[in-house]
């Protein structure tokens, strides 16, 4: 397992960690819908092996954000699932859950990456972290991920609804 190598920077670990996960979001979205949970879980059990092998990781922001869009795609496939089926319940319902988590953690992921944007002790040109460029720029994804998670948590709800509304904000 190239995870496991010693010689490899944070920056190379968290790189082929987050890719090893996309690798698992992609498998679940090319399988049948009995298959899919357990790629993404195993897509969620990269990340988490990570953050929990090394809670020092200066990169661990990226790891994070992945972890948040992991729970995004299981929330937009019942969403979508949930429009051909003739018992849209349980899937909005899977929806919903999916979504809130994947808004939670990127809501948090947005305040730090806020916060080590407003550090004034930040040191320039630091190679062995994110700059404050990568930042401003991860910052930028994460909130339009966060807006897209927004819309489609409002879409599962009825138009117009009070739960709509409340989503949306």
């Amino acid at each position: 397992n190239q995870l496991q190598q010693d010689h490899l920077s944070p920056l190379q670990r968290t790189t082929l960690a987050v890719a090893l996960s996309h690798t698992y979001v992609a498998w679940a979205e090319n399988s049948p819908p009995a298959e899919r949970t357990g790629h993404w879980d195993s897509a969620l059990r990269v990340i988490e092996q990570l953050l929990a092998a090394d809670e020092d990781n200066s990169y661990a922001l990226l790891a994070r954000r992945q972890a948040a869009l992991v729970h995004l795609d299981p929330g937009t496939f019942a969403h979508e699932a949930a429009a051909t089926s003739q018992d849209a319940t349980p899937f909005l319902q899977t929806a919903r859950q999916q979504l809130h988590t994947s808004i939670g953690l990127l809501e948090k992921l947005l305040l730090d990456v806020r916060r080590q944007l407003d550090r004034s002790d930040r040191p320039k040109n630091n190679q062995a972290q994110l700059t404050e460029n990568q930042l401003a720029q991860l910052k930028r994804q994460i909130r339009g991920e966060l807006a897209d998670a927004l819309m489609n948590q409002a879409v599962c709800y009825p138009h117009s609804s009070p739960d709509q509304i409340n989503a949306l904000q």
